[in-house]
């Protein structure tokens, strides 16, 4: 038997097959482990931004005593800030990156007071301090753009909030709660390279809404309650585009994930079909559009998804094999995803094995789409063509194997 050949029924079998139109496989995803309880760390916050570097920012327990904000990218571990500090006290998440490395954080200050900073590994920039009589108190948690601007959450001593945004020079701000403002208590902002700030804030009289806006007297209306939503997420995301991600109840129960900058809202994913809900701080989106989210299952168990169908856009979830190991839980109670345009995801897992772990999932190569495969069949099927129909003489076959046909 010459195996150097397949039997012209198995040929004709796979490319009728591979011509069908059949649809694209789930994309599968390679793991990265960024950091683990060990020696070092005892926990993870379960908050993990990422950066297009692959760099993720997360905030570590220390083994030996203390807190403290690091990055690392599945490499050497880099320490941004932590409790050695002479200056700052530490809370355990609120924490953004961007591009170029640099991790924005609230933090209390030793002696009294507190802030908002920012720091690469090098020397701690202060955005804003408490003692410069701005604000007594930060929300978390804090936003950072490509520009190193930090949008954050404040309120003074009288119970007035505001959002502001500042780089480390005077700081501006972008809206406030008080008898002139439509608005009476605000969310933590998130911020895009535009300066544009996505925030839920809360209207007199009108329950809450989801906003964009740079400052000053108007904002755009992305969401509100007056429709079918009943309760909003204090955490929206938004992306370059303008386009931002939340969550939502509905009046008539159940909860959905959307989008929307502006017009009307596309629904990415609801609790209609197999999802029972969407706990944590998500969703997140990217540049691309693309949307991440933390559900939990009618069928039981948590996991990460980019889109509505559980299985071909899962991303990982409880029982999945993961780092030689296997998750038994994706911790949800604050939980914010971190998110690239590389269509990228970070997380904090815990293992079977007794590990806690920060991971960084990666998509393989885009699988062809069905259209792309269409176009390879119908240039085989030009070779291949009456070979395949029935009756056709196996020695035209058997002259296409060696490179020509019949006759020519």
């Amino acid at each position: 038997m010459n195996r150097g050949r397949i039997s012209q029924t198995a040929a004709c079998a796979l490319l009728l097959s591979a011509t069908a139109g059949a649809s694209a496989a789930p994309t599968d995803y390679g793991f990265t482990l960024i950091a683990d309880t060990g020696a070092i760390f005892q926990g993870f916050a379960p908050s993990v931004p990422l950066n297009n570097s692959e760099t993720a920012a997360f905030f570590g327990r220390l083994r030996s005593g203390g807190v403290g904000i690091f990055t690392g990218d599945g490499g050497s571990i880099r320490t941004i800030a932590d409790t050695t500090d002479p200056v700052l006290n530490f809370g355990f998440g609120g924490i953004s990156i961007n591009n170029a490395g640099t991790v924005a954080f609230p933090a209390g200050v030793k002696g009294g007071g507190v802030g908002v900073f920012a720091g690469a590994g090098g020397p701690i920039v202060t955005i804003a301090r408490s003692d410069g009589g701005l604000f007594g108190a930060v929300g978390e948690p804090v936003s950072i753009n490509a520009s190193g601007t930090v949008a954050f959450l404040a309120a003074t001593s009288h119970g007035e909030q505001f959002l502001f945004a500042g780089n480390g020079g005077p700081v501006t701000t972008l809206y406030g709660t008080g008898p002139a403002s439509p608005f009476y208590t605000f969310g933590a902002p998130a911020i895009n390279d535009q300066g544009t700030v996505a925030f839920l804030g809360g209207i007199q009289n009108s329950g809450f809404g989801i906003f964009t806006g740079t400052g000053g007297a108007t904002a755009t209306t992305i969401a509100d309650e007056r429709g079918n939503l009943i309760r909003l997420t204090s955490r929206p995301d938004i992306n370059n585009a303008g386009t931002v991600a939340f969550d939502a109840e509905f009046k008539t129960g159940g909860q959905g994930i959307f989008t929307g900058n502006g017009g009307p809202l596309a629904t990415i994913a609801d609790t209609t079909g197999p999802f029972a809900a969407f706990p944590g701080e998500t969703p997140v989106i990217n540049n691309r559009g693309e949307v991440f989210f933390l559900a939990t299952l009618d069928s039981g168990g948590v996991g990460i998804f980019i889109g509505p169908d559980p299985v071909a856009d899962r991303i990982i979830a409880t029982g999945d094999a993961l780092l030689g190991s296997i998750v038994t839980d994706l911790p949800t109670n604050g939980a914010r995803l971190g998110r690239n345009d590389a269509g990228e995801v970070a997380f904090v897992a815990s293992l079977q094995d007794g590990r806690e772990v920060v991971v960084r999932a990666s998509p393989a190569a885009p699988i062809p789409e069905p259209s792309t495969l269409a176009l390879v069949g119908v240039g085989l099927l030009s070779v291949l063509g009456r070979a395949c129909k029935p009756g056709r003489p196996r020695r035209a076959y058997r002259a296409m194997l060696r490179g020509s046909m019949p006759g020519q």
